[in-house]
């Protein structure tokens, strides 16, 4: 007789699980390049803190609008397929970017590089973005499709943070060495961008083997197709015409945004972010929870940061040197590949446990995380409990260690219930348009905002030092020639507890729909 568990992982559901296992994989080696990006930033472009935040920020717009590349999967199939076909084109032109990159790199030198350079890595960043972006919408949107058919979302997701956590143990390691190599070596530079460019093409093989597809037999749908070039073109078109009246002095639309106040900016942002969240309800079918779900996963995953800060602070001031933060990173990626096993078999072991408790059991160890990431911004030779020396490598590793062990249920449970809800036919731009959300808040909004008020706590001159609840405990940041840099860090993680604990009541009223057994 066979068994229920045997129908369900049947031969193609594997080789499908392989391919989100790889997918995941050759998203995480992306970031090869990233421990030497933000050297890079500081010590070649010489990019102020906050400009450097902006790069970072400004450089995920592949992701942000990720709704677009489901859209155009779903409508218009290339050679009869929609997803084996840009699977593979947009792989290929992952790599080509950092192909592209690598050469430009080798053909310029330090100086040229640090003068002219922002705009090249801003293209090519963006480019490949997008097209990593692109192969993850349609791999979830199969894997929305594929897990709610057969009651396996959970262990697809988890399948696919494994190989990223196993991708990110490697990366780490060698993005950190490579960092340091780079710092002596400019030259160095071109390399990791031109090795970057191999991963994505494990995409390309498994796309064709793993991934199965009946092809479409309508014809191509031109008169569609060129009416969505033409929309896309005006856009285009429009853009490019702002960015010479900006480069130009002149005033266009986009000059006249970065002139308004903070306040009016997230206004017009979020303005056009809520017209293509109406836009995509429609187009989805109005699916239930759509609302609900946006909010709670905007919420979630909002938190203003101050990364290139924190990054320059943990180099310049604890002295951690790229070759730890690789080793750092990939210790916390090898113990988030253990926990999402063990989150695995723990929800096999129990089936019908509610996603709920869960999540408070994330915010509580995300309020643990919070302590333990002020512990950096105490003085060097400060005593815990007034007794236990702080080694901050060694806070570091353990709370790594420990985190990324227990964290599991943060990341898998949002993107599980994202998939659960997806409309049958419209998944891969129902899920996109949910990572989307994700990607705006996380890293647009969070690192936007976070950028903003660092720079204004310098330019209004803001007296942190005379505000007790940043002093009481670590001093007044006397320590450093500049206190504030110190005491504006310890600001971020209060900040952070606001908005972590701000998860509570949210979960609280929050209809989030449960796992089916």
């Amino acid at each position: 007789m066979s068994d229920s568990k045997s129908l369900v992982w049947d031969k193609e559901t594997i080789k499908f699980a392989t391919f989100l296992f790889f997918m995941y994989f050759v998203q995480v080696m992306n970031t090869l390049p990233g421990i030497p990006i933000n050297f890079m930033m500081r010590s070649v472009m010489k990019l102020s803190q906050v400009d450097a935040q902006y790069l970072v920020a400004a450089t995920a717009l592949g992701w942000v609008i990720k709704p677009l590349w489901g859209y155009i999967s779903q409508n218009f199939p290339i050679f009869g397929y929609r997803q084996k076909t840009y699977v593979v084109g947009m792989s290929l032109t992952a790599s080509l970017s950092w192909w592209l990159l690598a050469y430009f790199f080798h053909t310029h030198d330090i100086v040229y590089i640090a003068q002219h350079g922002y705009w090249t890595i801003f293209f090519y960043f963006n480019l490949g973005a997008a097209a990593y972006a692109f192969v993850d919408v349609v791999g979830d949107g199969k894997m929305a499709e594929e897990g709610k058919k057969k009651n396996i979302i959970d262990a697809l997701v988890n399948f696919q943070w494994i190989g990223a956590g196993i991708a990110g143990v490697i990366v780490n390691l060698l993005s950190g060495y490579l960092s340091d190599v780079a710092e002596k070596n400019f030259s160095v530079y071109s390399f990791i961008f031109f090795i970057a460019g191999f991963p994505p093409l494990i995409n390309v093989a498994l796309g064709l083997l793993s991934v199965k597809e009946e092809r479409a037999t309508e014809l191509f749908p031109w008169k569609r197709f060129f009416g969505f070039l033409f929309c896309v073109g005006v856009s285009v078109s429009l853009l490019i015409d702002q960015l010479l009246l900006l480069f130009f002095n002149r005033h266009g639309l986009i000059s006249w945004y970065f002139t308004l106040p903070m306040v009016y900016k997230l206004f017009v942002a979020l303005s056009a972010f809520m017209l293509q969240a109406c836009i995509i309800y429609w187009y989805s079918q109005k699916p239930k929870y759509y609302w609900v779900i946006s909010l709670f996963l905007f919420l979630w995953y909002f938190n203003p940061s101050v990364s290139q800060a924190s990054f320059r602070y943990v180099t310049e001031v604890l002295k951690f040197s790229g070759t730890f933060l690789g080793i750092l990173g990939g210790i916390g990626d090898l113990f988030g590949a253990i926990g999402i096993v063990c989150y695995f078999y723990f929800l096999r072991r129990y089936p019908g446990v509610s996603r709920k408790p869960l999540l408070y059991f994330s915010i509580a160890l995300g309020a643990c995380g919070l302590f333990v990431s002020y512990l950096y911004y105490l003085p060097p030779g400060y005593k815990l409990f007034s007794f236990i020396p702080i080694n901050f490598a060694v806070v570091a590793i353990l709370s790594g260690i420990f985190f990324n062990l227990f964290g599991a249920p943060s990341v898998q449970i949002p993107l599980a219930v994202a998939a659960d809800i997806s409309k049958q036919g419209r998944e891969a731009i129902t899920y996109a348009w949910f990572m989307s959300v994700i990607n705006f808040s996380r890293i647009t909004m969070s690192d936007w905002l976070g950028g903003w008020f660092y720079k204004s706590v310098y330019d209004y001159k803001i007296d942190l030092a005379s505000w007790h609840f940043l002093t009481w405990w670590g001093g007044d940041g006397s320590f450093l020639a500049d206190p504030t840099r110190v005491l504006i860090l310890r600001l971020f993680v209060y900040i952070s507890a606001f908005f972590t604990l701000l998860a509570v009541p949210l979960i609280w009223f929050v209809t989030l729909p449960e796992r089916k057994k």
